[in-house]
């Protein structure tokens, strides 16, 4: 997935790079936290290009990569509930709803909690962060 960004600002090799909202974001708000009605993201990208503030860039982050943050935030927790409803089943009563349920979010929680205890080596680990791919004349700056 490619985006056209402006640097904002540089801290060694990651950049900060403000980015338009598209349509592809909808009403998520996750990245301003729902603070905000902007129009724009700022997002920490690495800057592979050398690229110095008020430079217009374009960004990419794999697609792959993509799909496997979206696994891990939706995915996962889905997997643990799913796996706390068979696990009651297999060690209950096979009839108990009640105790699959309290299961299956016991299960959910436990597995926000690993990502919450993972969440800074995953936002550390460049994997996840989209690059700088290449810097984009000037002629481009009306369509930020």
């Amino acid at each position: 997935m490619k985006e056209l960004g402006e640097v904002i600002k540089i801290n060694k090799n990651i950049a900060t790079v403000r980015v338009n909202r598209h349509g592809a974001c909808g009403d998520c708000h996750a990245c301003s936290l729902g603070l905000e009605n902007r129009q724009f993201i700022d997002l920490e990208v690495i800057n592979t290009v050398n690229a110095k503030e008020k430079d217009l860039v374009e960004l990419d982050v794999e697609s792959t990569d993509i799909l496997l943050g979206a696994f891990i935030m939706y995915g996962f927790p889905l997997v643990m509930m799913l796996v706390g409803i068979c696990l009651s089943y297999m060690v209950f009563a096979k009839n108990n709803t009640l105790i699959a349920t309290i299961t299956a979010f016991v299960c959910l929680a436990i597995s926000f909690l690993i990502i919450r205890l993972n969440e800074d080596k995953i936002k550390s680990s460049a994997k996840f962060l989209p690059s700088i791919s290449r810097k984009v004349s000037d002629d481009l700056s009306p369509l930020l």
